[in-house]
Formats: structure tokens, sequence, C-alpha cells
């Protein structure tokens, strides 16, 4: 053991470098599941006359080595108006019900790789 310290920083930094090759693909993969669990959910809570709407909802997912970033939702021009309602029409939310169910399992996926790791 050195008396200054520099094996200890140098193990402690090589550690780090190798959580943080660790940690994007498992929150990818974390993420990826709570867009799918979201998808799944909305398409089992929105409103349904043509099926359009539930049809059109789907998940995009863009990311590299350093970030991760996903989207879910419908493209149906009317599918805000469903979930929020108009002054003619209640609202009949369904994405975001299934976000908030979602929201508990991702927070701690993400949790559990946060402990594994340190």
């Amino acid at each position: 053991m050195s008396t200054d310290g520099s094996a200890e920083f140098e193990l402690i930094a090589q550690n780090l470098n190798n959580a943080s090759r660790q940690v994007m693909p498992r929150a990818r993969q974390a993420m990826k599941k709570a867009l799918d669990d979201i998808s799944a959910g909305a398409k089992n809570r929105v409103a349904v006359d043509t099926g359009a709407t539930k049809n059109s909802i789907s998940t995009q997912t863009q990311g590299n080595r350093d970030y991760a970033r996903g989207e879910v939702g419908p493209t149906t021009s009317y599918a805000g108006f469903l979930e929020r309602g108009t002054s003619r029409m209640r609202a009949q939310p369904y994405l975001r019900p299934a976000t908030d169910a979602a929201l508990p399992g991702y927070e701690q996926a993400l949790g559990q790789i946060t402990g594994d790791l340190l």
C-alpha cells in the first residue's frame, strides 16, 4: 500500500469506470421495459371505437453508449382529446394512468442498478 493513497484512488477510478460501462445497458433495458409496460397499459385502457388510436400506440427508443431516450404514445390526431377531453367530451385518460402504473417498477429497476453497482 502506498503512503500517498494513489493506488487506492486508481482502484476507485477503475471501479467507477467499470461501473459506468455496466450502467447504460441496464438502464436502457429498464427503460425499454417501462416503455413496453406503458404501451401495453395504454392499449388496455384506451377507449375503442374504431381501434385506430389503440393500434397507433407504439414505442421508440434512441441511444448510444452514453445516453438513452424513449417515447411511447399514439399517432392519431385526436388521441390527445381522448386523454384530456374537450368542452363536448369528457376525458378518458389512458396514457397517464398507464405511465403512473409503470413508473414504480421503472424506479425500482433503476434503484436496483444503482444498488448493485455501489
